[in-house]
């Protein structure tokens, strides 16, 4: 059922995406994905938090269910990511978005690996430390990410291209969720568990390619005529 459900989300999209195509005014002028940086700012999103949701709902069944290592190892991951933020904001005013964001996906990537490679069974400390390492990967790519979204955008869509931005973050969220259902959909094993870490690690690095997309140093706020054309319903 997880699956027929998972599986209905993209002729849906795609229903959507040709309904807009159409409309004289549409809510989501399918044209705004044609502006590469926006489309790779979402896609880069939506790898993240696949990675990132589905470790953090992954990883107390784990760990067994020990909620106090669960909660070391959360708020470690979680840690990183909110105190570094405002570097991972000033990152991207100098370098432009696409340096960050990069890095940060990469370092996410090296954070997980060791729990692909041990499926999640490492000592407290061992685990603490490189889920904090992955947290710093955060704080360097969320800023980023949301900068570029609205700011290469013309300034009438920048709500919806924020809004839009905030879906795709879901979305991943939701395709880790899902993940986690089909692969301990039977009894947890430390087979299934290496798996579900695989997938989330090799989705941190997957972000990493749509990075490349995104503006670099000496970005510039578009245009408006300049993009007009190309988000034009």
């Amino acid at each position: 059922m997880t699956v027929a459900i998972g599986l209905a989300v993209l002729p849906a999209a795609v229903g959507l995406l040709r309904y807009e195509s159409r409309h004289d005014d549409p809510a989501l002028p399918p044209s705004l994905f044609r502006i590469r940086a926006f489309a790779a700012a979402c896609a880069t999103v939506a790898f993240q938090n696949l990675a990132m949701y589905g470790t953090l709902l992954a990883l107390p069944v784990a760990l067994a269910g020990a909620s106090v290592q669960s909660g070391i190892a959360l708020a470690a991951f979680s840690g990183g990511s909110i105190i570094l933020a405002p570097v991972g904001g000033r990152a991207a005013d100098r370098y432009g978005p696409r340096v960050p964001t990069l890095a940060g996906a990469l370092l996410l990537g090296i954070g997980l690996l060791p729990l692909a490679i041990t499926a999640g069974q490492l000592p407290l400390e061992l685990l603490a430390l490189t889920l904090a390492f992955a947290g710093v990967g955060l704080a360097l790519t969320f800023p980023s990410m949301r900068l570029a979204a609205v700011e290469v955008v013309p300034e009438r869509y920048a709500a919806l291209a924020s809004g839009v931005f905030s879906t795709s973050r879901y979305f991943g969220g939701m395709l880790g969720s899902i993940a986690i259902a089909v692969v301990l959909s039977a009894t947890p094993s430390i087979e299934s568990l290496r798996a579900l870490f695989w997938i989330f690690t090799l989705a941190a690095f997957g972000a990493a390619v749509p990075s490349l997309a995104l503006p670099g140093a000496q970005r510039a706020g578009p245009r408006e005529a300049a993009i007009s054309e190309q988000v034009a319903p």
